[in-house]
């Protein structure tokens, strides 16, 4: 059912000149899986990868960074707690490392977006880390 939805939506998408990003999503939802994922490249999607969903998943950012490099044409950058979808602001070491490495390898065509929940920081504070990890 799910990919005879994809290939409708994919017709859809080409009658009308578009281009579609398939997220990797939350465990339980189309995506959170790399089976899934090469299902929906198999059905000709390109790929919005998110280092957020991918930290509360089995999902190796950089293994899967390398791997669908290519399809990926939307970063959605954030962090959590491992245990929940809070999308904060980039603090730890490891993930700013991992931020500043996606930007670096990816091509001037892929749209990075900060995908920060309000967590009562002003646009200039979240613009002044964000220039510091781009």
């Amino acid at each position: 059912m799910v990919i005879k939805s994809l290939s409708e939506i994919r017709e859809t998408a080409e009658h009308f000149n578009l281009e579609i990003a398939v997220e990797n999503t939350l465990p339980g939802r189309i995506g959170s899986t790399e089976e899934e994922i090469r299902i929906i490249k198999s059905e000709g999607f390109s790929l919005c990868f998110d280092i957020g969903h991918a930290n509360l998943t089995s999902i190796n950012p950089e293994a899967f960074f390398k791997e669908h490099k290519s399809s990926i044409k939307v970063l959605h950058l954030h962090e959590n707690d491992g245990v929940s979808d809070k999308h904060m602001m980039p603090e730890t070491a490891e993930c700013r490392r991992l931020i500043k490495k996606l930007i670096a390898e990816t091509s001037e065509n892929v749209v990075a977006v900060f995908e920060i929940f309000d967590y009562g920081m002003s646009v200039s504070e979240v613009s002044e880390i964000a220039r510091g990890l781009i």
